[in-house]
């Protein structure tokens, strides 16, 4: 069995901090305790808690002002998208429904640029690796491989997609987002016939790849195909958290600390 590694301990007061700001426990305008307080209420060393901190001042999260301490910001109005992309990183936390809802929807609007990137395949020098994800992905859903697993080949696939585009703010956007896309395609996979989908999303794009259809119709079969499913991808959202929760402490030393009050 291998051994059990922990995250470093400045990333695990980060994580933790993190997630009392995106949960409520710290809300926006609330100063952090002292420096010397919050060390011991965390039970870590200043300097480990210092390295977290400037994570947070680096992700606008907190702002630090000399003689007046640390506050803390509104993370939808001074965040940015790696807030929600260290989130999805931190194991311990339960998103709620409202937010991965709203994740997929954001998700949703860059579709169209992937979609337009595909007939680009059959000129893309990486045209043979793509294809062969595309079977490799169909075949793992045959022998049923978990949908995280699947999720992990698909992601591989946007990240290819993306580069095809040749749009940067599309690669950078899709290697920013990659746990958060990894965690949507999740949940796709949990709420769809994986081999049923696959097989129909790979006959689509065969049908544009050898000239039976043109990118309007694959775009709009595409689309149907994702339609198709919402309302069980829905079902899977709903069975999610109503409201985000810590299960248990990002601070292994400390699992039973979910709050700072």
């Amino acid at each position: 069995m291998p051994p059990v590694t922990h995250l470093p301990l400045p990333d695990q007061v980060a994580n933790l901090l993190l997630a009392l700001i995106y949960i409520g426990d710290i809300k926006a305008g609330d100063k952090l305790p002292p420096e010397r307080v919050l060390a011991q209420q965390l039970e870590v060393d200043r300097t480990s808690l210092r390295s977290a901190i400037r994570t947070l001042i680096s992700m606008n999260l907190v702002r630090s002002v000399q003689g007046s301490g640390i506050t803390v910001l509104d993370y939808q109005e001074s965040g940015e998208l790696n807030f929600s992309e260290r989130l999805c990183q931190i194991e311990e936390l339960e998103m709620s429904q409202e937010w991965i809802r709203a994740a997929f929807e954001f998700k949703l609007t860059f579709v169209p640029t992937y979609l337009h990137a595909i007939p680009d395949v059959a000129k893309s020098s990486q045209r043979e690796e793509i294809l062969a994800l595309c079977q490799q992905q169909f075949t793992q859903a045959k022998l049923g491989a978990s949908p995280k697993e699947l999720a992990e080949i698909e992601v591989q696939l946007q990240q290819f997609l993306a580069r095809i585009s040749g749009n940067p703010f599309v690669m950078l956007h899709t290697n920013t987002m990659h746990h958060l896309n990894l965690r949507l395609m999740t949940i796709l996979y949990e709420g769809v016939n994986a081999k049923t989908y696959l097989k129909a999303q790979n006959e689509i794009i065969s049908e544009l790849l050898t000239g039976n259809i043109n990118v309007e119709k694959m775009k709009a079969s595409l689309l149907a195909l994702f339609d198709k499913y919402a309302k069980n991808i829905k079902k899977r959202i709903n069975m999610l958290p109503e409201k985000s929760r810590l299960i248990r402490s990002p601070l292994k030393h400390k699992p039973k600390m979910l709050s700072l009050g």
